[in-house]
């Protein structure tokens, strides 16, 4: 099956960029607005009391400020250690950290890599059966490095398979969104297609849509589509295990495996929303 592909529509560049920073003290005010799943603003409701009842009111984080219950959310504005709520992560030449000039200020989460063979990540891990999985997150390369890297990974798990996923992987000279999946008894198959190289310092939103059982969650075929800044972008007619899928895992950063060279590369990520059903 192919990919259809368009061209990405990139937003102004945001703050500038600095290095890993430390535990400082949280200082950060109103988190801003975010899009939900139908890319609409979310309002958070004013008190009637006046000015003071609507500044004690005001949510002190993104994720505190966002309305309904999610499956998983990060910002990396808590003062606590950094990346408590995910599952694991990964520092094999470089490091991961929170970096200033979050989109939701102060902080957002950096993966800097210094040399070759990197595999830098956090990874976030759902046990439960898996039909669909968005989720949602601003991204910005603040430097390119030499050669490709993935910087997005969705895997699944199920009996059917020892390895399925789709990830974006990204290059100083072109982008790829792929699915992959390689069959438990041996054999794999692979597609996917271009997409437009990002410009360095820009902040652009990401939505990552994957519907692995169309039945209960919307009919059609399985697919899965890339939205950058509210626009679908990319949609692939992936071929998702047809047995059930009992985990899911979201990995994001800079890794190229023990071959690759990734010297030099500085991703960013900040306000991280999932909703895995």
């Amino acid at each position: 099956m192919t990919a259809a592909l368009a061209s990405l529509g990139f937003a102004a560049a945001c703050t500038s960029v600095s290095g890993l920073a430390t535990d400082e003290p949280n200082d950060a005010g109103t988190a801003p607005t975010a899009e939900d799943a139908s890319s609409a603003d979310v309002a958070y409701d004013t008190p009637a009391n006046g000015t003071e009842d609507a500044e004690a009111a005001a949510p002190t984080t993104f994720c505190k400020g966002l309305p309904g219950t999610h499956s998983f959310c990060d910002d990396f504005d808590d003062d606590g250690a950094f990346a408590a709520s995910w599952s694991g992560k990964s520092q094999i030449g470089g490091t991961v950290g929170r970096v200033d000039g979050g989109v939701s200020a102060p902080w957002a989460y950096g993966a800097i890599a210094t040399v070759t063979a990197t595999n830098l990540k956090l990874e976030k891990e759902f046990l439960q059966t898996v039909k669909s999985v968005i989720c949602e997150l601003d991204i910005r390369v603040a430097q390119f490095g030499v050669p490709r890297t993935r910087i997005l990974r969705l895997g699944f798990a199920s009996t059917q398979t020892s390895q399925y996923y789709v990830e974006i992987n990204l290059e100083t000279s072109s982008s790829t969104f792929n699915e992959y999946k390689e069959y438990a008894g041996g054999g794999a198959t692979s597609q996917g297609g271009a997409l437009p190289v990002p410009a360095v310092g820009v902040w652009r939103h990401l939505k990552l849509n994957a519907i692995l059982k169309p039945a209960p969650v919307g009919g059609g075929n399985p697919r899965a589509s890339v939205i950058i800044d509210g626009k679908e972008e990319a949609v692939v007619a992936i071929e998702p295990p047809t047995v059930d899928i009992t985990r899911a895992i979201l990995e994001l950063g800079v890794v190229n495996g023990i071959n690759g060279s990734t010297s030099d590369w500085k991703m960013h990520f900040d306000n991280v929303v999932c909703d895995v059903l």
